[in-house]
């Protein structure tokens, strides 16, 4: 078996670093849904997680039609980029609603189980990687910087995210160059 430190060695492979960011999204400009009275939607291009209002958790819906009877929920439609909320307050214009949102950026276009992760992390990573050989050849991070590339408009909103109010789950791997 191949580890870590032998495949950076290594000219057939590259180093993958996979970037999870975990964060909030406040939610703003929300339109009352024709069909589902009692459902107000906001448009997110973001994966959610989860919705609070004002500080609490809402319910996930599996679907409108719950959702629509269910106050204090919320249902996220992927496909659409929609998230439906029936808030407690009578309308989400009275409430602080934010999305618990995730990005996933690499270094490298790269899937990794049923996620895939955009490959917008700048080629040079910028945190403090070693593989010292007196831990078995496990990677540590020191610390550091990661950039996200976007100058094609792909984070065009991202600034509107609440990035101190989250995580970043960094994965390290290599991949066998064919």
């Amino acid at each position: 078996m191949t580890t870590l430190a032998d495949a950076i060695k290594e000219p057939t492979s590259r180093l993958v670093v996979l970037a999870t960011i975990r964060t909030g999204q406040t939610l703003e400009a929300w339109t009352q849904d024709a069909t589902y009275t009692n459902l107000w939607w906001s448009s997110t291009s973001l994966e959610v997680e989860g919705v609070r209002e004002d500080g609490s958790d809402l319910t996930a819906a599996a679907d409108l039609a719950t959702a629509n009877t269910t106050d204090g929920s919320y249902y996220w439609d992927r496909a659409a980029g929609r998230v439906y909320v029936n808030p407690t307050a009578s309308n989400p214009h009275q409430a602080l609603i934010q999305a618990r949102v995730v990005v996933r950026v690499a270094n490298h276009p790269k899937r990794w189980g049923a996620e895939r992760f955009e490959p917008r992390l700048a080629e040079r990573v910028g945190v403090s990687i070693r593989v010292p050989e007196r831990f078995g050849g496990l990677g540590q991070i020191g610390g550091g910087r990661l950039v996200i590339e976007a100058g094609d408009g792909w984070a065009d909103g991202l600034e509107a995210l609440d990035w101190d109010a989250g995580s970043v789950t960094l994965e390290l791997g290599a991949d066998v160059l064919r």
